[in-house]
């Protein structure tokens, strides 16, 4: 198990233990292999809920900055492109 694991099992069962103490004593007669289950699930559904809203936070900034400067907005660092004819100045 790496230090991460083990770390991140630490914070849960401070959070169990402060939040739902009542689980406690079940998580203390789980087999260990449950325990693992629980644990990954547990992680897992952490990383989905960050990288959700880190999702969700980054579509607002796009609407956002679309509703502002419309389709007008062009990166700083590259000069806007008009195109007249078949040339592009």
């Amino acid at each position: 198990m790496s230090a991460y694991s083990q770390v991140s099992r630490g914070v849960g069962h401070w959070i169990v233990d402060t939040f739902v103490p009542f689980l406690s004593e079940r998580l203390e007669t789980m087999p260990v292999e449950q325990l693992e289950l629980l644990h990954t699930l547990l992680r897992k559904a952490g990383h989905f809920s960050e990288y959700f809203i880190l999702g969700i936070l980054a579509m607002l900034t796009v609407l956002q900055t679309k509703l502002r400067y419309g389709n007008e907005y062009s990166c700083a660092v590259t000069p806007p492109v008009r195109q007249t004819g078949n040339r592009l100045s």
